[in-house]
């Protein structure tokens, strides 16, 4: 019995040894692997991922993140050439580093889909999975998500992301002041205010589209008088007040041409003056003005622009396509030539 338990002592002893040994080899054989990873750059072992937070190699630095990958899906049109995404993606990579980006086009089923369910009205749009929900992002700003099934439509609009192309843009109304066929296939819708600089310039653009493409185009002018422009408002109204007697195209250019003049003015004098020097019925013309007929279709016209998360002049809709700031005339060529394609 003596002997017996001797035989079985040495036997753990051994057991115990053996294990230490195979232990010990898997250790070091982790190190091996965790150098040899490090040095040809074929990835990180379990080992280091686990108790390190940044990792260098090959020229490239590796940050471990606490919260979980996220896919973000950019609904876009591949053929939309105002729909540019590098602006937004970097914005909400810095803020969600763990975002994974993947691009959706609106003819693919996927694209439909989310078209559909988060009831997108511009381009490019921008749906997180189910995982955005625990991220801190979600946490800060979850008002701006709209949730459905699975996915979560972000509001970039809401930030001041105006998007490159609408799905329902704005068309001519009746009491709008359009100028050009109004059944061109091109129609063109400007929001702008007679006081700025910037839509002087492009309101010549578009005297040269309208000569240049005849019955193909239409340009429809809408108001958005900016705060700062004081006398904005009263331009925008004697502008309609002069559509009235079909006088647009002429007073609609002194406006522009005169705008460094009557901005620095106060009251309604420049603009009734304006009206008799141009031929218009004065009376009718001033009656318009102090009664502030169309008061009610330039802010319609305005609440219209912020709808579309549109904040500046000039902005400019051809067909579906959006156009910020004073565009060079190539550029506007272009969006207008597509469109005809189309």
């Amino acid at each position: 019995m003596e002997e017996t338990s001797i035989t079985k002592a040495k036997q753990k002893e051994q057991n115990l040894i053996a294990l230490a040994i195979v232990l010990g080899g898997l250790f070091v054989g982790s190190l091996f692997v965790d150098f040899v990873q490090l040095f040809t750059g074929s990835g990180f072992s379990q080992h280091v991922i686990k108790n390190t937070s940044v990792l260098e190699t090959n020229g490239r630095t590796w940050v471990a993140y606490d919260e979980p990958k996220v896919t973000l899906e950019v609904v876009n049109d591949k053929e939309c050439l105002t729909c540019n995404t590098k602006e937004a993606v970097t914005w909400i990579k810095r803020l969600v580093p763990t975002a994974s980006i993947v691009t959706v086009d609106t003819t693919s089923d996927a694209g439909a889909k989310h078209i559909k369910e988060f009831d997108i009205r511009s381009l490019p749009a921008f749906v997180f999975d189910e995982k955005i929900k625990e991220t801190s992002f979600y946490q800060e700003t979850k008002d701006l998500f709209t949730p459905s099934e699975k996915h979560f439509a972000f509001a970039m609009s809401k930030i001041g992301f105006t998007g490159g192309k609408f799905l329902n843009p704005p068309t001519p109304e009746a009491n709008d002041i359009t100028l050009g066929n109004p059944d061109a296939p091109v129609k063109i819708v400007v929001y702008t205010d007679f006081e700025c600089q910037y839509c002087h310039d492009f309101h010549l653009h578009l005297k040269e589209v309208i000569k240049e493409y005849g019955d193909q185009v239409s340009v429809t002018y809408r108001h958005l008088p900016l705060s700062f422009h004081k006398q904005a408002p009263l331009a925008a109204l004697a502008s309609q007040c002069a559509h009235a007697q079909n006088k647009f195209p002429e007073y609609g250019d002194r406006l522009f041409a005169e705008q460094g003049t009557w901005g620095k003015t106060t009251g309604t004098t420049w603009f009734t003056n304006e009206a008799r020097t141009l031929g218009l019925h004065t009376k009718d013309f001033n009656t318009c003005m102090t009664e502030k007929k169309y008061a009610e279709k330039i802010a319609n016209d305005t609440f219209s622009a912020q709808e579309f998360g549109i904040t500046g002049a000039p902005s400019t809709f051809v067909n579906t396509t959006l156009l910020s700031g004073a565009v060079d005339y190539d550029t506007l060529k272009r969006v207008i030539e597509q469109s005809l394609q189309k």
